[in-house]
Order: C-alpha cells, then sequence, then structure tokens
C-alpha cells in the first residue's frame, strides 16, 4: 500500500520556532507478510465469517493443489533455475484468541490451522520464505514470497466468490530474539512496532515465547525476472470474472494460464523487479500554506470525485492550523490538520500530485525495489459491455484476465484504464517527478497489455491491418504528445504496448490502435520509360561451368568471370 504522509518537522532554515511541512508519497519501505484467516475466525471469533483470506501453501507430497507449484528465476543463459523452499514465517496472526486484540504468536514451520474441521476451505499458510541458488541481495539471501488471496466463502461450500490476489516477492532480513524489559517494555501493549533502532524494520511480538520476531526489508541487487507459479482447484472458477484487471509492479510483466485438467488451472506470474523511488514536497508550516495544502485537497478530491462538492474543507477556517506538532489540538486530526495521510495509489493521489507540481518542488528520497502482481479494486469498465464477453479463452473454460499495466512511475491509479469513446483510446493516469539534472534517475516506463478479443472489440478493426499508437496528454499544459507509432506486438492472446521516457510530471497515457492504409494497385507508379524495363543476360563462367543469369540488375555469384550478351 502506498499512501500520502503529512508529516510536521522541526526545521532550522525557518527557524527555531518555525516547522517545515512534508507531504509524502512513499512507496512501502517495510516487509509485508501475509497471513491466512478461515471464514470462522473473521469477526474476531464471534461468529462465522463468510470471507476468509488465504495465503497459498507450498505444493508437497501431501499439498498436490490450491499451492504454489514453484518459485523460479532466470540466469543470464536464459535458463530457469527453482527457488530452495525455507520455511514459512514462524509466526501467525492471531485476532481471535483476545477479539479485539491481534497478537502474533510462534508457530514454527507448520501449516496455519483451520478451527472447523471437516472444512472445503483449501489448506492455507502464510507468506513462504526462499533462496535462490547464486542470488544475493542487499542483506543477504532470503525472500518473502507470498500468493494472497481474499474472497466470499465459508467451510461447507468453500470459496465461492472473487477472490482477489496479491503475489510478491520481498528480499528481507529476519532476526529472533528475547524481548529487552528496559528497551521494549513500551512497545509490549502493540502486537507489532517499527523498530528506529533498525532501518526498514517492523518487529513482532510473539507472545507465547516472550520474543520479537523483526523483518527488515533489503533491495534486490540483480534483477533477474523471478516467476511464480501456482496450481488452483478450488479457486479456478472464480479466479477471474469478466473484466478482471491487474496491477503489477514489474517490468516484462507477463501472465500465463493452461488447463491441467477440467477443474485444475496452472497460472504464471513473470516479470523483472523494478527501483521505485518515493516523493515528497516541503515547505514551512505557515498559515498560508495550511490554506493553500486544503485548497489543493478540495481541487484533488473535485477533480477525483466531480460529483461530489469539491468544497470538502472551510478555506476560512485556520482553527486546527498547529504550526507545532508536540501538542495536539482537541478535534483536529486526519487532513483537517498538517499532520495526516492520504492514499497515494489511487484516483485522488494523481490529482493531488497534478496540483502540488504547479506549486512546489517534488523531489525523490528513500529508493526501493519491488516484485508485485495484484488485482484491481474495480473492473474494466467499458460503453460496449458486450466486448467484455469476449475475455473467455480460445479453450473452453480458461478464463484469464481482461488485461494489465506496469509501471515504475511514483503515482499510479490501482485501477483499470478507462475507454475515451470521444478519442478511441484506453487512458491510464501516472504521475512522474522530473530531475532533469539527477544523475542517477531512473527512466520512466508505462506497459499495456489487453487481451487481443478486446482490442478487436473496441477498435473494430483487423489486428494484422493495425498499428499501436501511443499519446501523452501532458495535464500540467494539456499539450499532447506522440511519442510512438509502432507495429502490433500478440503475445500468449494479449496485445503489448510498451513506452518509457514519459517527460512530464503529470500525464495521461492513451492508447489506440489505427489502421494500416493498405496499398492499392492503383497507386503503384509504372515505368515511365520503356528502357527502364529492359531485362539483362550474363553469362557467368568459372572454368568449365557456366550459368546464365537474368534480370534488371543481374549480378554473378562470387568467383564466376561475367560475360554480358
Amino acid at each position: 500500500m502506498v499512501a500520502l504522509y503529512l508529516t510536521v518537522i522541526p526545521s532550522s532554515a525557518v527557524g527555531a520556532e518555525q516547522y517545515e511541512v512534508q507531504w509524502r508519497f512513499p512507496f512501502d519501505q517495510y516487509v509485508v507478510p501475509e497471513f491466512t484467516t478461515y471464514p470462522s475466525q473473521f469477526g474476531g471469533g464471534n461468529s462465522p465469517g463468510v470471507a476468509y483470506t488465504a495465503v497459498l501453501p507450498v505444493c508437497d507430497g501431501d499439498i498436490k493443489v490450491d499451492c504454489l507449484k514453484t518459485v523460479e528465476f532466470q540466469n543470464l543463459k536464459g535458463d530457469w533455475l527453482s527457488g530452495n523452499f525455507q520455511s514459512y514465517l514462524p509466526i501467525e496472526e492471531d485476532s481471535v484468541s483476545n477479539p479485539g486484540n491481534t497478537s502474533y504468536p510462534y508457530i514454527g514451520n507448520k501449516i496455519s490451522k483451520n478451527p472447523i474441521t471437516p472444512s472445503e476451505m483449501p489448506i492455507a499458510a502464510r507468506s513462504s520464505i526462499w533462496q535462490f541458488p547464486g542470488i544475493n541481495h542487499t542483506l543477504g539471501q532470503d525472500f518473502l514470497v507470498s500468493f494472497w488471496l481474499f474472497g466470499a466463502g465459508d467451510d461447507k461450500t468453500g470459496p465461492r466468490e472473487g477472490p482477489k490476489m496479491r503475489a510478491s516477492i520481498q528480499p528481507m532480513f529476519s532476526t529472533s530474539a528475547p524481548i529487552d524489559a528496559a528497551r521494549d517494555t513500551d512497545f509490549l501493549k502493540y502486537p507489532s512496532w517499527r523498530d528506529s533502532s533498525t532501518p526498514r524494520t517492523l518487529c513482532y511480538f510473539q507472545t507465547n515465547i516472550y520474543q520479537k520476531y523483526c523483518l527488515t526489508r533489503a533491495d534486490f541487487k540483480e534483477f533477474y525476472p523471478f516467476r511464480i507459479t501456482v496450481e488452483v482447484k478450488k479457486f479456478s472458477k472464480l479466479f477471474w470474472s469478466v473484466g478482471s484487471w491487474l496491477t503489477t509492479r514489474v517490468q516484462e510483466s507477463e501472465i500465463k494460464v493452461s488447463k491441467l485438467s477440467s477443474d485444475t488451472l496452472r497460472i504464471s506470474f513473470t516479470g523483472n523487479p523494478i527501483r521505485l523511488s518515493s516523493a515528497q514536497v516541503k515547505f514551512p508550516a505557515t498559515v498560508e500554506n495550511y490554506i493553500l495544502g486544503r485548497k489543493i485537497l478540495n481541487f484533488a478530491l473535485g477533480d477525483a470525485w466531480p460529483r461530489n462538492n469539491p468544497d470538502k474543507f472551510d478555506l476560512s477556517d485556520t482553527s486546527c492550523f498547529n504550526p507545532t506538532p508536540q501538542v495536539s489540538k482537541i478535534g483536529c486530526f486526519g487532513l483537517l490538520t498538517l499532520n495526516g495521510s492520504f492514499e497515494a495509489e489511487s484516483k485522488e493521489s494523481f490529482f493531488m500530485w497534478q496540483e502540488l507540481a504547479k506549486i512546489y518542488q517534488i523531489e525523490t528520497y528513500n529508493p526501493t525495489s519491488t516484485w508485485s502482481f495484484s488485482t484491481t479494486e474495480n473492473q474494466l469498465r467499458l460503453s460496449n459491455p458486450n466486448c467484455l464477453k469476449s475475455t473467455q479463452s480460445v479453450e473452453e473454460g480458461l478464463n484469464s484476465p481482461s488485461g494489465y499495466i506496469a509501471s515504475n512511475a511514483n503515482v499510479i491509479d490501482p485501477n483499470p484504464p478507462t475507454w475515451n469513446e470521444e478519442n478511441k483510446s484506453l487512458e491510464f493516469p501516472i504521475a512522474i517527478i522530473q530531475e532533469k539534472n539527477k544523475v542517477e534517475s531512473i527512466p520512466t516506463f508505462y506497459e499495456l497489455r489487453i487481451k487481443s478479443e478486446i482490442a478487436r472489440c473496441l477498435w473494430k478493426i483487423e489486428l494484422a491491418n493495425a498499428q499501436a499508437q501511443i499519446e501523452i496528454l501532458n495535464t500540467g499544459n494539456d499539450q499532447l504528445q506522440k511519442l510512438q507509432t509502432s507495429s502490433l506486438l500478440i503475445e500468449e492472446g494479449f496485445l503489448k504496448f510498451k513506452v518509457s521516457g514519459i517527460d512530464a510530471s503529470s500525464a495521461i497515457v492513451r492508447v489506440k490502435l489505427i489502421s494500416i492504409p493498405l496499398v492499392q494497385e492503383t497507386s503503384i507508379p509504372k515505368l515511365s520509360s520503356p528502357s527502364a524495363a529492359i531485362r539483362k543476360t550474363l553469362i557467368c563462367t568459372k572454368g568449365k561451368i557456366s550459368k546464365k543469369i537474368s534480370g534488371l540488375s543481374p549480378k554473378c555469384p562470387k568467383g564466376f568471370k561475367t560475360k554480358i550478351l
């Protein structure tokens, strides 16, 4: 999850009594493990639930389906090499034993236990720790692998709706140590806490053994392609509904679906890890900037949700302005003050960035690297809903997503692109830091893949006679830039569009197909001079061998002598 954090810090640059505001668009700097919650555990254990979260276990001799089949990487020779499963995360999330309070007891390398037996829910686990031969990251060799699903279901019927999914590979370093009573006592009332003494570290209190288990986020060193392959049965018919879409934080993303049997699918997710940079703006904590910040929020929310009242914040009300954050004001919280948070991977964040970039310099900080796939909150919606009916694969009964996007932009909308009927284009907003003088800047890329059947229906042209056209609408100055017109690339039933080097702080990426003009016979110019059509004949000799070569510009093969007739 990416959030915009608004924090206020002392700044000697603006005076002893003045504070500097930082509005941030940070990518998650911490390891995010995933845990299973069975249906009966929803609601804090008070009543059987109708939802679940499931983390697929690793396939083994006992678990043959609804599991992680392989986690691999591709070496420089192009060979795919399997990773080695080390263990499951040794802690489990427990929100049932003490309703209202979550704890993380130590359970070791065990499958998560379903309290209801028998059950139609698949066996599930927690994130798993893997190593890959010859692959190191900045802190060691361990990678946390997660394949998380969320949907509706119960123990009697099993999963029946959804699910939403998220797959990730995170470089990490883990430690386990006894609780330091002198140092950690203040944290014992929290199930997890950020260890300020160790950067990018999140610790969990292991309640049953009085230890803390800490995970530190690392970065990829080698950006080899990684691939997660799962085999699903009970989830297979629910995995993607019509219009399903994914957002990926990888490069050269690819999703493949194959049918193993009438009710079992094999699905693989492939991509290269990417580097991302968090973003921030800084300005003095003054009343004027407080009002200006509320104006920006009003613009952003009004543009994102035009049906709502854009004047959400009263600009004349400065009662929550607080230049000294150590002293909180009663009744002031969140976006009412200079302290607060704002979701960044959202529609609002794009419009927030758009307004901020007009006034302030947006800077990078805390670069990180990541590898992830996740379904979007909303589905692809088109003016012609019949186009979505073509998501069914040529192979009957084999579903796949309608499409997916990949980008390393600082801000993206975690939703499918929208169809612009007037321009006949799919459109997607992104925001990018423009630091032209920065030597180690990361080129921004954008990839889109969409099912070829949907593309054919949307643009109503034959793909064999089409070209891909990508346009960039700079929302800062409304200038339209046609970046490229390229030949069409079709892989695994998906059309692939790709562009890099976008030169705009906030932009709308427009993707469309255009027809290639067919060359008519009448347009072929005829030879204007009879002499231009005179054919020549050569006799080519080499020892006793002779060849006759005819044409408009004949040439003898190498080693032969020429004699013109």
